[in-house]
């Protein structure tokens, strides 16, 4: 890559893809100005589907769960106004793997705001790619890895009104991936 872009008039863009998924900028302006109570990530697909007979996923360095895990962590920290530190893992490793095919991991921020992750690597049928996010003005979950969202409130359709309008500004090409409901 290194040649390849010394080689070109143009530049190299390198970043994690999941970031620019349609929903992450909106959801990060919609959250900056909200007190988040709690954080649930949510990321199970099938490693047979993703990398069917790869076996350097399971090798040292391979990252196995890790390696989906990445495009969850890369939402999280592009959406959340504060930076979060892990506090506690339980990982899975199969005896004949050097890398977890599970995780469950407890994250904080400086405000102590409870982040969860649910990883799994041996997710069958739909995959689920989630990120659930309570907040002081409603629920806020981006699915399919930030291709979709929801904003679930139980205030009255006037301040829903108002609170999915605030996340339409931050960009009104998303009015086909957001879906509101009312409780």
């Amino acid at each position: 890559m290194t040649r390849l872009a010394e080689a070109s008039p143009g530049s190299l863009f390198a970043t994690w893809h999941s970031r620019h998924a349609p929903t992450v900028a909106p959801a990060r302006k919609w959250l900056a100005s909200r007190q988040i109570s709690k954080v649930h990530i949510e990321w199970k697909e099938d490693v047979r589907v993703w990398h069917p007979g790869q076996r350097w996923i399971w090798e040292p360095g391979g990252m196995g769960v890790f390696d989906p895990a990445i495009n969850a962590l890369s939402i999280v920290t592009a959406i959340l106004p504060r930076s979060f530190f892990l506090r506690e893992g339980t990982l899975k490793v199969p005896e004949n793997c050097q890398a977890p095919i599970a995780a469950k991991l407890r994250f904080s921020d400086s405000e102590e705001t409870p982040i969860t992750a649910d990883l799994d690597f041996l997710q069958t049928g739909p995959q689920t790619w989630d990120i659930h996010i309570e907040t002081d003005a409603g629920n806020l979950t981006l699915r399919k890895g930030g291709a979709r969202c929801s904003l679930m409130t139980g205030w009255s359709t006037r301040r829903l009104n108002r609170n999915i309008l605030a996340f339409m500004r931050a960009s009104p090409s998303l009015l086909p991936v957001v879906r509101v409901r009312s409780t």
